[in-house]
């Protein structure tokens, strides 16, 4: 089976912005030597494919972009920058790249000073993220902008020792439960 990135007739920038959100680096590379301008933005959502591979978490994709020299500032249709995308998605890895690579960590959207920061605080970004942010300048939240997720490094339990765990949390209460009933009834209660 073939996966279809888009359409035939599309446009080449559309054709490069869904590569990107594909994460496929053989077909970014493909396109970029057929002539395709690496920031080409997308018709509709003026996304490059920088923007769309950072949304998506390819981390192989944006830094093949990054090395490209793709403009790592470049604003889609709702004033984001790749970073911002990064964020807004809790990509950490993805965020860390662009910030190493030189993405501004400053720029704030017009209509709501929506930032990377921000993004990242919502995101469910690293404490990582979150710090570098602060580390390379960017404003710190008004008070009172209400922060839904702090994420720790790690997380406290990986999948195999939290379904182990509540395994023996489901297991300790049956007994528990099955020792008062028993008790229960020998007492004729």
């Amino acid at each position: 089976m073939e996966l279809i990135l888009y359409v035939p007739g599309d446009p080449p920038a559309n054709r490069i912005v869904a590569a990107g959100a594909a994460g496929e680096v053989p077909l970014i590379a493909s396109l970029l030597q057929q002539g395709v301008p690496i920031d080409a933005q997308h018709t509709h959502y003026k996304q490059t494919a920088l923007h769309a591979a950072a949304d998506a978490g390819y981390l192989p994709a944006v830094g093949y972009l990054i090395d490209q020299g793709a403009d790592l500032n470049a604003l889609d249709n709702i004033e984001m920058t790749p970073l911002m995308h990064a964020c807004s998605r809790g990509r950490s890895t993805v965020a860390l790249r662009l910030m190493a690579a030189g993405a501004n960590v400053e720029h704030e959207r017009s209509d709501d000073q929506m930032t990377a920061l921000k993004f990242a605080l919502w995101g469910r970004c690293s404490r990582t993220v979150i710090r570098q942010l602060l580390a390379q300048g960017a404003k710190r939240p008004e008070a009172g902008f209400p922060i839904v997720h702090l994420s720790s490094e790690e997380p406290r339990f990986n999948p195999p020792i939290r379904l182990l765990f509540l395994s023996l949390l489901l297991i300790t209460i049956v007994v528990s439960v099955v020792f008062i009933l028993k008790h229960v009834d020998e007492m004729g209660l």
